[in-house]
């Protein structure tokens, strides 16, 4: 499976959003109500492909499902996204501005700490990329279980509002 619903950068200039999407020094901005629903749709597609590819490594883990290469792969591409995440947070994205989102205005407030998070997703999803590739179960479940806890569950704790569906 391949992580193919990351906005690109030409999709968000197409939009009109302006700021400084390539370094995300800044959040991004967006012009009108669409260009931001495209965006959290964008956003929301891009993080069920994350979770769906933390799924696939622990359904590895549990019941040897998939194949080691497929899911280095994966986490290959998580390492290549992650710092692209803030591009999918202009601001104006978040819970205040829309009901569906469940982006808390911390992003917005830390920025920085923000990007860093995301940029914090590198490291351990190349771990986990190795890990599958050496074909050893034990440092592959060492590493989706740091990826998890500190990538994933790290920005989320912080940086997110589960919505009860």
């Amino acid at each position: 499976m391949k992580i193919t619903t990351k906005l690109p950068i030409v999709a968000l200039l197409a939009l009109g959003m302006t700021g400084s999407i390539v370094h995300a020094t800044e959040p991004a901005m967006v012009e009108s109500a669409e260009q931001a629903e495209a965006v959290l749709e964008s956003r929301s597609e891009f993080m069920k492909g994350m979770g769906s590819a933390m799924r696939a490594f622990t359904n590895y883990l549990k019941r040897g499902d998939g194949e080691p290469l497929e899911l280095a792969a994966m986490a290959s591409e998580i390492a290549e996204n992650a710092p692209s995440i803030p591009d999918l947070f202009p601001k104006d994205t978040g819970m205040a501005q829309f009901e569906d989102s469940e982006a808390k205005a911390v992003i917005w407030e830390k920025w920085d700490d923000f990007v860093d998070a995301a940029n914090g997703l590198v490291e351990p999803a190349m771990a986990v990329e190795a890990a599958f590739e050496s074909g050893d179960k034990g440092e592959v479940a060492a590493s989706v279980k740091a990826l998890g806890g500190n990538g994933c569950r790290t920005c989320h704790e912080t940086f997110r509002q589960k919505k009860d569906n």
